[in-house]
This record gives structure tokens, sequence and C-alpha cells, in this order.
């Protein structure tokens, strides 16, 4: 499901390059995107556009990147917990996972998880304490497609080397 969640966030992304009004108003938000008024916009022609633009407009402040950290520490916390005491869910995936053998050690697991807790709780820091106030908005679905990056992440980075 990893994968699979990995593989269509790139094939999205890449496509979102190649067509201008996708890329114009869900991909290009915080300081790069351009403040066009209503007035300059012509109005939308047919349903598909204007149910495309009720989507997009559908914001929520950048500073809710902070989500993103929140996620990825809680995330990494949970994970190490479960992979220490052999808890539930890690048996669960990795009963589910369907490759038998496995492509890391423990000790790559276990480095892999710490520098995913660091980089988390790092990037969770800057946004505390160094955010500065602004104006800008992003997608709904960027915050939360974010916080499944990092969920899944979470998980990708010791699937494939547990052994249960």
């Amino acid at each position: 499901m990893c994968r699979l969640f990995f593989t269509t966030g790139a094939i999205v992304a890449i496509g979102g390059t190649l067509v201008p009004s996708f890329q114009q108003k869900i991909m290009i938000y915080g300081s790069r995107k351009r403040n066009i008024s209503n007035a300059a916009r012509p109005p939308p022609k047919n349903v598909i556009k204007q149910m495309f633009d009720f989507i997009s407009s559908v914001q929520v402040p950048h500073s809710y990147f902070t989500h993103y950290y929140v996620v990825s520490v809680i995330s990494s916390l949970f994970w190490g917990y479960q992979i220490a005491q052999h808890g539930r869910a890690v048996q669960l995936l990795a009963s589910l996972s369907k490759y038998g053998n496995t492509s890391m050690t423990v000790n790559q697991v276990v480095l892999a998880w710490a520098m995913m807790l660091f980089q988390g709780s790092r990037r969770l820091y800057e946004s505390i304490t160094l955010r500065t106030p602004s104006q800008s908005r992003m997608w709904v679905g960027l915050l939360i497609i974010g916080e499944l990056h990092y969920l899944c992440s979470g998980i990708s980075v010791w699937i494939d080397g547990i052994r249960m």
C-alpha cells in the first residue's frame, strides 16, 4: 500500500506539472503563488471547471505544515514502540507484507527509524520556533496528502526489514 501511495504521488506530481490549471490551482501555493484578483478571472465556462474551482478553493493556512511534522514524530514514536515491544500493529502489518525475505538488517531498520524521528523532530522544532507570520494558504488536499506521506514513510522505514 505504501509503494502504491508513493508511486501514485509521483505520477500525480509529474502529471500535475503538465496540466497548467492543476499546477496553478493546486500545486503552487505559499510564496510561489501569484495573487490573481477575482475580477481578472473569466467566469467558469462549464460544470467541471466550476467543480474544480470549488475543490481548489478549500484551503487552509500554510502554517498547517506544522501538522506534517507532528504526524511524522508521532508516527516514528508509535512504530518505534511497536517494534521494540513486538506490538500488535507491527505484527499485523508484517503478516500482511507479501515479501518473505528482508532487505534490511535490524541495525539498518533502527538507523532508518532514528533518522526519520530525528528529521521529523528537527522540522517540527523549526516549524514551531522559526515560523514567520504569513497570509499564504494551501489546498486542504495537500495537507492530507502530506500527512499520509509521513504516515507511509513511518511504515516504509521498517517494513522491508522486519522479521516476525
